[in-house]
């Protein structure tokens, strides 16, 4: 999939997220023909300085929630200057690197520091980012040009499943009760068991039909690897 420009073959909806204290937030669910990611905005307005543990609390639980979408793209103004070292941009970092995001703007976009970011997963192609100049805001424009893939989220097969939704175990068990296996079981042990799987089986078609179901193919999350 190339830049997002033809805004006909485009669908967006609101994602369902918790209202978090230390930010606002816009989640959305942006789908362009067969493919899909969350494109989360942003916008934390206390000043650099007034930065609490709450806030890294609150985009955590923002990150393990978009890590089940098979593409991700984080925008907005976090009020953290990213171009300096300190405890607070370290832990910024961090936590990216430990979901397998990366920021792609790492030039200033406010003055001299770097307040806004255009972040996207380390897997999928990097974003071309351009920082414009300051027009009706006193932050610079951010114009990006990225693709989503859906690597992560592998086709699935349809299979075959019982309806165990519709099971109902008390007319399961009035129609055991009234078989043969339970009326006139077999005196043979071999006979038996083939009685028993026969009725089962039979039993199960009834009150537990087979479907042909398409499972809904979701990534894991990005620790949750081959050691976990």
């Amino acid at each position: 999939m190339g830049v997002l420009g033809s805004f006909a073959h485009i669908r967006v909806r609101k994602i369902n997220f918790p209202e978090y204290k230390a930010f606002e937030l816009l989640p959305l669910y942006v789908r362009v023909g067969t493919l899909s990611f969350a494109f989360i905005v942003v916008y934390r307005p206390d000043p650099a300085s007034a930065v609490t543990n709450d806030f890294f609390i609150d985009f955590a639980d923002v990150l393990e929630r978009t890590s089940s979408f098979s593409g991700c793209v984080i925008v907005g103004d976090v009020n953290l200057h990213l171009d300096t070292v300190s405890a607070h941009t370290t832990q910024f970092v961090t936590l990216l690197n430990s979901f397998g995001l990366v920021d792609y703007v790492r030039q200033p976009t406010r003055g001299v520091h770097q307040l806004d970011v255009f972040i996207s997963r380390s897997d999928q192609p990097a974003p071309v980012c351009r920082v414009d100049p300051p027009l009706i805001s006193d932050h610079s424009l951010i114009v990006a040009s990225f693709e989503v893939t859906n690597d992560q989220a592998p086709r699935i097969e349809p299979i075959s499943r019982r309806c165990w939704r519709s099971f109902d175990i008390d007319s399961f068990t009035t129609d055991l009760a009234q078989s043969q296996l339970v009326l006139n079981p077999s005196s043979d042990v071999t006979e038996l068991f083939d009685q028993y799987d026969a009725t089962l089986a039979e039993l199960l078609d009834k009150h537990a039909p087979w479907q042909l179901i398409k499972p809904r193919a979701r990534s894991a999350a990005p620790w949750y690897d081959a050691e976990c």
